[in-house]
């Protein structure tokens, strides 16, 4: 059975290795080359990239996919992420049939005893295969290095047939969950979030005013302003859609702070890379996610009623066209409410004035 003269490798820039066509080749390139002329393709691989997958056997031109054998075997990290390896495996079956792919054979090896750790990919060409052997995963991003092997190899063979015998195809039913049984299972079966920074979806800034600026008009005038359509508890006297229609005297559960906020550090803890949760709070927290979303949703079709009906219409165009002619040194909206001292000792600026204008 013929060794190859050259290494195939991931990444050769990690060590600084140049890859020069004949001794040090690109491994992605090999594989590459490897799928665009086979007849049969079979991938075994511990760990995998799903999106690696069907972009390498994208390379086969799509007139010879209907003849290509495909067999993919794949390992699972943890037991606990079996039923997310059946997600994955079996969104590629179903898009390599899309493609064109008409015999497909894909399974997951489970980790009992052991994790599946093999790496080994074998190209067909009619009658002659070609065998890759080495560190890397179908996917790997990082240094990896094979070995090229030609010819058939009796063994090699039996050892792939053993693998799928082994193996669970993602034909049946999706492995159960199983409860974590180790600390690396109960990390890996968490999940990491991100609280968004909250957004007033309904209400447009009016002014750009310091922290400084802030507290000293909080405490002159406290929750009421006094000036139409304003908020005083966002940054800037915001400008409220929702109250401009009429929306907010009508419908006082429309009101931005009345919806529930999520609390979402109840229940997990701090790393670096984001807030970390077990998956059982992760449920709940999607729940709470949901329930707001769909709140925030019922707000944008009520706002869209209002908008249709020609007299929401007038109004939220001749309120907010009234308040852009007024500024805090006129005889303004400002001015009307006996706001006049306040904003003058908050020193706007003619830039924050044109910031404010141009938002409408």
């Amino acid at each position: 059975m013929p060794l190859s003269d050259a290494v195939y490798v991931g990444r050769p820039d990690a060590i600084n290795l140049e890859p020069d066509g004949v001794g040090i080749v690109d491994l992605d390139d090999a594989l590459s080359a490897a799928a665009s002329d086979a007849t049969e393709i079979t991938i075994l691989g511990g760990y995998y990239d799903h999106v690696w997958l069907l972009d390498l056997l994208r390379k086969l031109p799509r007139a010879r996919r209907r003849d290509c054998r495909v067999r993919i075997a794949v390992g699972s990290d943890a037991t606990i992420t079996l039923p997310k390896v059946w997600e994955h495996m079996r969104g590629v079956q179903r898009e390599l049939r899309r493609i064109g792919y008409r015999s497909i054979e894909i399974a997951i090896v489970g980790r009992s005893p052991v994790h599946f750790h093999t790496k080994l990919f074998r190209f067909l060409r009619t009658t002659r295969p070609y065998w890759f052997i080495g560190s890397a995963n179908p996917g790997s991003d990082r240094h990896e290095l094979m070995l090229r092997l030609s010819g058939p190899h009796e063994e090699l063979s039996n050892y792939v047939q053993a693998v799928f015998d082994a193996a669970q195809s993602v034909d049946d039913p999706v492995a159960r969950r199983q409860r974590p049984s180790t600390m690396r299972d109960f990390f890996l079966d968490g999940v990491l979030c991100h609280k968004p920074p909250h957004q007033q979806l309904f209400t447009f800034e009016a002014y750009k005013l310091s922290p400084e600026d802030r507290r000293r008009i909080d405490i002159r005038i406290g929750d009421v302003s006094g000036v139409e359509h304003a908020s005083p508890r966002t940054e800037g006297f915001g400008f409220g859609l929702r109250s401009a229609i009429g929306m907010m005297e009508t419908d006082p559960s429309e009101m931005e702070d009345v919806a529930s906020r999520v609390r979402f550090r109840d229940y997990g803890m701090d790393t670096l890379f984001g807030l970390w949760m077990p998956s059982a709070y992760a449920a709940i927290i999607q729940a709470s996610v949901t329930e707001r979303e769909t709140a925030i949703g019922e707000r944008l079709r009520a706002i869209g009623r209002r908008l249709a009906d020609p007299a929401g219409q007038q109004a939220a165009t001749q309120d907010p066209k009234r308040l852009r002619s007024s500024g805090p040194d006129d005889r303004s909206v400002l001015a009307d409410h006996a706001l006049e001292a306040v904003f003058a000792d908050v020193r706007i600026t003619d830039r924050a004035r044109r910031d404010w204008q141009r938002s409408w």
